[in-house]
């Protein structure tokens, strides 16, 4: 399975720039609304606060994976968001957020939900990915990343300017 598949520029926000983790959630929910139309956005936010309050997914290393299975979701999506200041989202190390990544499936694709949400998981667990995506200049290199075309993006620019 490719990430890639998921991600899309219209589900893409950088740089997302919020005070803290409601206001960072209130953004993606924003832009995912955008291009599903399907989610009522005031409900599906308030399920992904209702969420965070069970279990946050501030997940540590400057990640968050908020994600969840809802009746209105049409496919399964990745909505990016890319926060170069970082922000307050009481992760479990307690360090700030510079990428979130919103992962929103139909309830009835659980399977594949948790086979992305596993895909994702080990996806970040590289420091070379996470840095390659908080430096990326654009969508067409955060897509490179998700394919696996590019694991560092400094390297990349390096050899484009020689």
């Amino acid at each position: 399975m490719q990430l890639s598949q998921f991600v899309s520029q219209d589900r893409f926000i950088s740089p997302l720039v919020a005070k803290d983790k409601v206001e960072a959630l209130e953004h993606l929910a924003a832009k995912l609304c955008q291009t599903e139309t399907r989610l009522p956005r005031h409900r599906y936010l308030a399920e992904l606060l209702r969420r965070e309050a069970i279990c946050g997914t501030g997940i540590g290393k400057g990640v968050a994976l908020p994600h969840m299975r809802n009746p209105w979701a049409g496919k399964i999506t990745l909505t990016l968001g890319i926060a170069p200041q970082g922000v307050e989202y009481n992760s479990f190390d307690k360090e700030p957020v510079k990428i979130l990544i919103l992962l929103c499936a139909p309830a009835s694709q659980s399977t594949q939900y948790l086979k992305v949400m596993a895909r994702l998981s080990q996806f970040l667990r590289s420091p070379e990915i996470r840095d390659s995506l908080i430096q990326a200049h654009n969508f067409s290199e955060i897509l490179q990343i998700f394919a696996g075309e590019i694991t560092d993006i400094k390297e990349n620019h390096d050899t484009k300017s020689t």
